[in-house]
């Protein structure tokens, strides 16, 4: 299953912020060691660690789309901003499983 960055902001009730095209992702990922070719790449802010700062190691592997609370400069893949990226990853996690007869 494919979700377009298009799909993704109206999922999560956000405005496109870039001519993204045909951009898709096939997978989500939290950990920038785990990162698949396609996948929509989550910063999360934890206790030891802020996924924001992974996010060009993420996109070099293969990352095509961010989800992100802030802007992540010199990285250049659609992202979409969002309060609370823990809460938008649930919200589409629900929207994907709607998605199939799973």
């Amino acid at each position: 299953m494919q979700i377009s960055y298009h799909e993704l902001c109206t999922v999560l009730e956000i405005p496109c912020t870039c001519d993204a095209g045909d951009t898709s992702v096939t997978c989500a990922c939290y950990d920038s060691r785990m990162v698949q070719e396609g996948a929509l790449f989550v910063c999360i802010r934890g206790e030891n660690a802020d996924g924001h700062a992974y996010a060009a190691e993420a996109v070099a592997k293969g990352a095509r789309i961010l989800l992100c609370e802030q802007d992540v400069a010199g990285v250049d893949v659609p992202k979409c901003l969002v309060k609370n990226s823990v809460q938008a990853l649930g919200k589409l996690a629900a929207y994907w499983r709607s998605k199939t007869r799973a």
